[in-house]
Parts: structure tokens; sequence; C-alpha cells
């Protein structure tokens, strides 16, 4: 999946954020979204309203497909 996600943020640098939590923290991040396991993808409006959520092993098509209409 790390290749994956490399890929996605090079490619949606222009428009999207990325950012790592570790699920076995106890911040702010986990403490909203509550992961239970990994690997666990999330995406979250500005307001942080989550948009969509992928768990488990996910290709990169699925989030493309998400992704290219919200970035143009």
């Amino acid at each position: 999946m790390q290749s994956i996600v490399h890929g996605l943020k090079a490619a949606y640098r222009h428009c999207l954020e990325f950012e790592n939590a570790d699920i076995h923290g106890n911040g702010p991040r986990q403490q909203q979204l509550r992961p239970f396991g990994t690997p666990e993808f999330y995406l979250l409006d500005a307001q942080d309203q989550v948009l969509y959520v992928w768990i488990g092993v996910t290709e990169a098509a699925e989030f493309t497909a998400v992704f290219d209409p919200l970035c143009g």
C-alpha cells in the first residue's frame, strides 16, 4: 500500500492534503475517526466531515475514482 499512497500523494498534492495517523495514538484525529485496523483511509472535507472510507487493501483506481472528480 505504501507505493500506492506515495503515488497518490504525488499525483494529488495540488488539491488534497494527506495526513498519516498512528492508530495506536490518542490524538484528536484518532479520537474523531476511531480507526480499528490497517490499512484504513479516510477522505475528509474542509470541515473534517468524513466523505469516504476505505478499509483493507485498496487499489489505486478505487482512490482515483473519487479523487479525480474532486480535483478536476
